[in-house]
């Protein structure tokens, strides 16, 4: 038997064995503190001494102790802590369901967790914002929304009232499936009950209809929130944009982008940064740099992502002199190149065999200390093949979530 294993059983054993006597207030806080870490061994041990002086386990005890062993994906112990419950008298609360509901989820058991917690609530157990929404939110990143409005109406039916959050899990699963007649539908629903999305979500939607191809109701549903003011003229305008463009309709969106500069509504830098991005992608470099040049005019200051769109097109078309201006205006800006950055730039060096250049992105990279102390004795050219492996190397690290 595996240690977790006697440490469940161990603390079967200690509950049932448990006396009558009510716990002290003081230990709670201190089950509650392992339970959260899920130290079984521990909690056995308070269990020990507990039964050891004849304490009895209240209801809060059992769903600590149900909760530790829900951090650890502990089906069956879960579910015999569950059925001690039953046994002792008690009367499982919204925490137990929690725990039980959220585990059965997290380990792929997400219809069960789901016909546990309609169960519970029939057998009059009260109903709990936060598990509704775990299941309304899981339901919708799995795109199976109508097992989300089901409990968007079980919420309705047992006297929570659903909020903000909820309604925008299920916005998000049905804009990921193009079905913005129903995310309009939905909004007005919103609207109705008081709750306002943030500025971000309305253009991210306004976006989506557009590069899916639904553009005369990514202007109508613009229109509509600029109306009720829950969106500026400037947001909603640069959504049209980037939705344009991302549907492959780059001279329309250009013509709405300078639209709005005629009108002195200047874009956001990733409208423009989008922009540049399918010019560079088209190898539209002139162009693109003339977009670059209207930014700056108007007061958009080029970030990180602009320039890294810019060196890598200028770099596709072995432009590399120019790259390597804009990588030196960038520095002079008080912008700090990336890994990306480097990663273009020192393959399209090396490539073009220019020392010149290669001497002084080197000089950077050893500030930066992506130069091996190993490579000292190595030429420029071996340098930067050392470099280009460990740029690779961090590429491939796994993003923090």
């Amino acid at each position: 038997m595996s240690a977790s294993g006697e440490s469940s059983t161990t603390m079967h054993r200690l509950l049932h064995a448990s006396g009558s006597h009510p716990i002290p207030t003081p230990v709670t806080p201190v089950l509650d503190a392992y339970s959260k870490m899920g130290l079984v061994d521990e909690l056995c041990n308070i269990l020990s001494m507990i039964d050891g002086r004849g304490l009895c386990p209240n209801l809060a005890t059992y769903n600590i102790l149900l909760h530790g062993q829900s951090k650890g994906l502990n089906i069956s112990e879960c579910f015999a802590l569950y059925k001690t419950i039953l046994r002792k008298g008690f009367l499982p609360d919204k925490f137990t369901c929690h725990s039980l509901v959220l585990m059965l989820c997290e380990s792929g058991m997400l219809d069960v967790g789901a016909k546990f917690l309609k169960m519970m609530l029939t057998q009059g157990t009260p109903a709990d914002q936060l598990t509704l929404h775990l299941l309304i939110t899981a339901y919708s990143e799995r795109i199976e929304l109508v097992k989300a409005m089901d409990f968007l109406n079980v919420m309705n039916s047992v006297g929570v009232s659903p909020n903000a959050e909820n309604f925008s899990s299920i916005l998000n699963g049905l804009k990921k499936v193009s079905r913005f007649q129903e995310c309009c539908t939905l909004l007005y629903e919103m609207l109705k009950n008081g709750f306002i999305l943030s500025s971000r979500q309305y253009c991210s939607l306004i976006t989506s209809m557009c590069k899916s191809g639904d553009i005369k109701g990514a202007f109508k549903l613009k229109d509509m929130m600029e109306e009720l003011g829950l969106i500026s003229r400037r947001l909603s305008e640069s959504a049209i944009v980037r939705g344009l463009v991302m549907r492959g309709k780059t001279e329309e969106g250009i013509l709405v982008l300078n639209c709005m500069l005629r009108t002195q509504l200047v874009p956001t830098v990733s409208t423009f940064t989008t922009v540049l991005h399918q010019l560079c992608k088209d190898s539209k470099l002139s162009e693109a740099l003339n977009v670059k040049y209207l930014m700056e005019h108007y007061g958009a200051k080029p970030d990180v992502v602009a320039y890294n769109v810019l060196i890598t097109g200028l770099c596709k078309i072995h432009d590399t002199s120019h790259a390597f201006r804009l990588y030196e205006e960038m520095k002079q800006r008080g912008i700090c190149p990336n890994i990306t950055t480097f990663a273009v730039l020192v393959d399209a060096i090396y490539s073009e065999n220019n020392s010149t250049m290669g001497q002084s992105i080197l000089t950077d990279l050893e500030e930066r200390g992506l130069v091996n102390q190993n490579s000292a004795t190595l030429g420029w050219q071996g340098k930067l093949i050392d470099v280009m492996k460990t740029v690779k190397l961090i590429q491939r690290r796994p993003k923090k979530v």
